[in-house]
């Protein structure tokens, strides 16, 4: 099937704007291993592939230490460094096949972040207000953070008794719907269902008699097979029988009104309100959640009490600030 050019426009776009930015990317880095003078200390690099062709995940203890890369201000990555970095950012040392394929894994792996940080120091873009900034609010996140898990989500516990009850307080959640694989006979007159139900019970074929008997539409081709489910089409009362009858066991004659009357057998059913251990993380999730909201707000209240003294409200800003939102 033929694709117009305007359908994936879009995706063409992406694709290329990523190739072109990894070209321009790759050049860039390579300005900044020629300005700051990077060099690939040949011991080191050796001291990565002995790892590759012994198949190892580390370096050996005398190779731990080696130069590997050195920058102009004599600054320098160790071969143990570099090869952590490798395996950190998914390159296993396995890989590695030659020095130039070790080499260009350091660059891409290593180096690029290492130089783009490098040149933004060198031009001052740590310094500068917008910087400054955000790295502040950065670092009071990082802080907030620390410091919740440390005095808040270290107090909670999930108890078994507390996951149990919650499951059975909303287990309906959980109901999966019901898929049910019949056999199935419908005729006209429920004596005839009874006919047939005693020659099902002496050992007749019951889907050699839906061939035979059967006026659900389909029945000849299918031997009588239906798939009953849940909120799909309105199974009504077939529904409920495939729901409770036994895997197996002819139910019936079932009274479908205007329908006729219907023998069932359930070959497989599937569906249910899942079990507590198959929904036990999502309810772990849900516990954990709600305990860390009520902890922190606990911890919030504390926090009020212990620096009541120190906080100072200005109620006619407040009152500024209510007002400008309310209009």
């Amino acid at each position: 099937q033929k694709v117009s050019l305007n359908e994936v426009r879009s995706q063409i776009a992406r694709i290329l704007h990523r190739k072109e930015f990894f070209k321009e990317h790759g050049k860039y880095v390579a300005q900044l291993e020629s300005k700051f003078q990077v060099v690939y200390h040949e011991a080191g690099i050796n001291a990565l592939l002995r790892a590759s062709s012994a198949g190892s995940i580390s370096l050996s203890d005398t190779d731990e230490d080696v130069p590997l890369v050195s920058y102009v201000d004599g600054a320098a990555v160790s071969a143990g460094e570099g090869s952590r970095a490798l395996v950190t950012t998914g390159m296993p040392l396995r890989l590695l096949t030659d020095s130039l394929h070790a080499v260009q894994s350091l660059r891409v792996r290593l180096l690029a972040d290492t130089l783009l940080v490098r040149e933004a120091v060198a031009q001052g873009i740590d310094r500068r207000p917008d910087f400054v900034k955000e790295f502040e609010e950065q670092r009071r996140r990082v802080l907030v953070g620390q410091l919740r898990r440390g005095e808040v989500l270290r107090n909670i516990e999930i108890t078994e008794e507390a996951i149990r009850k919650r499951y059975e307080s909303e287990k309906e959640e959980y109901r999966l719907p019901m898929r049910a694989d019949v056999t199935e006979i419908l005729v006209d007159s429920e004596q005839r269902a009874l006919e047939l139900l005693r020659q099902i019970e002496a050992g007749a074929n019951m889907e050699m008699l839906a061939v035979q008997h059967s006026q659900r539409p389909g029945a000849r081709q299918n031997r009588g097979h239906l798939h009953i489910t849940s909120g799909g089409d309105d199974w009504g009362v077939l529904l409920d029988r495939a729901q409770a009858a036994e895997i197996g066991i002819v139910v019936g004659p079932v009274n479908l009104g205007d329908l006729g009357y219907s023998l069932l057998r359930v070959n497989e059913r599937a569906g249910g309100i899942r079990t507590l251990e198959e929904v036990r993380h999502i309810l772990i999730y849900k516990l954990k959640r709600m305990q860390n909201r009520l902890a922190f707000e606990q911890y919030i209240d504390h926090l009020r009490s212990k620096y009541n003294d120190r906080v100072e409200w200005n109620n006619e800003l407040i009152a500024e600030v209510g007002s400008t939102r309310n209009e």
